[in-house]
Order: structure tokens, then C-alpha cells, then sequence
């Protein structure tokens, strides 16, 4: 078949999530005149899953490994086994190479994360099981990072099948089941949890420990308070912090809050605090203004009527607004 000579141009510089959906694009036509229109109504296509370019965060560091134009076709597990060879012939069409780069729509190079895959073993890989979350025991027993790779990247298409006549597991709605976050009392759970360490990471054991000049047991705090305050600026936006060495960019892209608490987390982290006592005068200040942009978000929210800036006040103030007994009897400290 002749490939097309035109199609979405994808600039320079573009990431991996922009050149996946120019692929898929530039080729769609030709890629379904392949497929049966049966097979159509239950397909999928997007990118979704682990790697830098499904949360846009890839660079020219990210193209060392696992890195290319490719997209993924969601179908479900049943009809995968019966009908992958039909999807498998058609993926024939695409191009080894697409704008300058190398596609990894190839089956040996895959590595599980494009191509075809079912849509039960996807969010099963994840998340345990095959579906959404139907309690918060199963909501809580799930890392919260399984969740963002699960709703990160984009949906380019969602098989043409009239709306509500699907029996079959439907990929895009676990995936907007998932988007809708935690269930409200589990969030406040999560919340209060948050609150209480960063009190008890940052406002009080960094500063002791700095005092004492015991500057590994500080560091280890401030790493504590700074990974506790990004989970909690995740929370409050309603969305999912992804895999640590992302949790500062998602967290200074996920709101305003995100931003101010990002910024103020770069100058505690810089190494200063060690520099003498200004330094840690400093370093208190920087800890005291992040917490009191967080009780800010709660007054915000309505989640908290505790007063002052001491954040283990609010995180109990938000446990006591629980109304689920089991979820407000576990200890304040843990998730």
C-alpha cells in the first residue's frame, strides 16, 4: 500500500505525545480500510501508559531509550486473542521511520508500552484489577503513581460505536472513571494524612535538625516535607502525582498552588539552609510560607477550620470532617 504523502506536520523539537498523534493521524485512513468495521466499533487508539512522553515531559534526554512516534490500540482481551493477527496485518501499513525518527510500532521493539494491547490486561498491569475502583479499601490499596500512568497522555480515537451499546470492558470509560479521582472521604483521608507529615517532616524535624547541625537527618526531612507537599498539591487539584522523578513538574503544572509550592521547594532543597543560621532562619520561612499557602487551598476548599499555621491543627480538623467511621478511625499519620 502507498503510504500518504501528506498529513499533520509535527515541528521540530515536538514530543513524543504531539509525533503519536501526528502518526496516528497521517495514517488513521489508511489504517482502518484495513480493519473490519465490526473490530472498529470496539477499537481504541491513543497513548497512554508509563514513559516521559505520555505525561509530555519527555526531551532530547528522554530519546536515549524507548523513545519514538508510536501510538497504542486498545481492544478487549477476548477479542485481542481472536482477532490481534487482523490488527497486526494492518499495523503493516505504518511506516518504519515518521518526521526523522524511528517508529516503535514494530512488535519486537514495542517492549509492551504501543501497539496492540487489551484493555483488561492494561489497567489490570496497574492497577490489580481489571476495572475501577467500586470502594475506597480498593481505592487505598493502589499506588497513587499506577493511577497517573493510567490517566496520563490522550485518547486519539474512541471506537464509532453508537453511545451505550457497548457490552465489552470500555477502555475510555475506566479511564474517565478513574479521571474522577478518589472518592470524597478518601481524599480527606489522603488530605489530612499530607498535612500531617509536612508538619511533622518540615515545620518540626528539619528545623531541629538543623539546629543540631545534622545535616543528613535534614536532608532526609526536607526530601519528606518536599515529597508530602507535592502529593498534597496533587490532592487538592484532583488529579494523580505520577512516578517521583516527575512529581515536581506534574505538581508545578497541576495549579497555581502547584507553582508557588514547586518554586519555594527549589530554594529550600538548594543547599543553603546548611549555610549558617540566617541560612536556616531562611530555610524555617521558606517551610512556614509553603504551609501557609496549603492552609490557604483548605480555607479554599472548605476542608479545614482550624486556625494558625501549624499544619498538624488542619490535618486533624480535616480527619474530623470524615464522615466514613472506619476511614476517620485510622491514625492521622497513616495513608
Amino acid at each position: 500500500m502507498t503510504t500518504p504523502e501528506t498529513g499533520p506536520q509535527t515541528p521540530p523539537g515536538t514530543t513524543g505525545l504531539a509525533l503519536a498523534r501526528s502518526l496516528f493521524e497521517t495514517y488513521r485512513t489508511a489504517l482502518l480500510e484495513l480493519i473490519p468495521r465490526q473490530l472498529q466499533t470496539m477499537l481504541v487508539a491513543g497513548l497512554v501508559g508509563e514513559g516521559s512522553e505520555c505525561f509530555g515531559f519527555d526531551d532530547e534526554i528522554s530519546r536515549d531509550h524507548d523513545w519514538g512516534p508510536a501510538f497504542c490500540l486498545w481492544l478487549p482481551d477476548a477479542e485481542l486473542a481472536r482477532r490481534g493477527p487482523v490488527l497486526e496485518s494492518a499495523l503493516e501499513c505504518l511506516p518504519a521511520e515518521f518526521h526523522g525518527f524511528p517508529t516503535r510500532m514494530a512488535p519486537a521493539i514495542r517492549s509492551g508500552r504501543t501497539g496492540i494491547l487489551g484493555t483488561e490486561s492494561f489497567y489490570a498491569g496497574f492497577l490489580g484489577i481489571p476495572r475501577v475502583p467500586e470502594h475506597w479499601r480498593e481505592w487505598r490499596a493502589i499506588p497513587e503513581h499506577h493511577f497517573a500512568v493510567c490517566t496520563n497522555g490522550a485518547v486519539f480515537m474512541d471506537g464509532p460505536a453508537e453511545a451505550g451499546t457497548r457490552t465489552e470492558p470500555d477502555f475510555t470509560a475506566i479511564r474517565n472513571g478513574l479521571l474522577a479521582h478518589y472518592p470524597a472521604e478518601l481524599r480527606k483521608k489522603k488530605i489530612a494524612t499530607r498535612c500531617a507529615l509536612m508538619a511533622q517532616s518540615g515545620q518540626y524535624n528539619l528545623l531541629r535538625s538543623l539546629k543540631r547541625g545534622d545535616r543528613l537527618t535534614a536532608t532526609l526531612c526536607a526530601a519528606r516535607f518536599a515529597e508530602q507537599a507535592l502529593l498534597l498539591v496533587h490532592l487538592l487539584a484532583r488529579k494523580f502525582m505520577p512516578f517521583y522523578k516527575w512529581a515536581a513538574r506534574s505538581s508545578a503544572a497541576a495549579s497555581p498552588l502547584g507553582a508557588r509550592v514547586v518554586a519555594g521547594l527549589d530554594q529550600l532543597t538548594s543547599g543553603d539552609m546548611f549555610r549558617g543560621s540566617a541560612a536556616r532562619h531562611r530555610a524555617e520561612d521558606i517551610v512556614e510560607e509553603i504551609c501557609r499557602a496549603v492552609i490557604t487551598e483548605l480555607y479554599i476548599q472548605r476542608l479545614s477550620g482550624a486556625a494558625g499555621g501549624w499544619l498538624m491543627d488542619h490535618a486533624h480538623s480535616v480527619q474530623s470532617r470524615i464522615m466514613d467511621a472506619e476511614l476517620q478511625q485510622i491514625p492521622i499519620l497513616l495513608d
